[in-house]
């Protein structure tokens, strides 16, 4: 999903990324960089919610965050990863990365 920064602010945010070849029904990890979270957000994944970004200890320093899924939350393919908006608590989040078990 890449190495970019993106800003989240008062606007939902979408990204695609792709688990293609994937061995079916394996668990996954999404791994954040996350700076500037004041507040808990909802991780979402093809509509399904999976977990969420946790209020950061300090503003000024980025933090590894980590959302396990089950397997059978993904797709053998394209997915889509959502984050709610978070009115007035605007964040930022970088190096975000989808490991799963890759079919031999």
């Amino acid at each position: 999903m890449g190495d970019a920064t993106k800003d989240i602010g008062n606007a939902a945010v979408e990204m695609n990324f792709g688990t293609g070849g994937r061995e079916a029904g394996e668990d996954a990890l999404l791994i954040f960089s996350v700076k500037g979270l004041n507040t808990t957000v909802p991780v979402l994944v093809n509509n399904v919610n999976v977990g969420s970004l946790t209020p950061n200890a300090t503003q000024n320093h980025w933090y590894t965050q980590m959302v396990y899924l089950g397997g059978n939350q993904l797709n053998n393919g394209t997915n889509e990863l959502q984050l709610e908006a978070v009115n007035n608590d605007a964040f930022q989040i970088r190096q975000v990365s989808c490991f799963f078990h890759q079919a031999a």
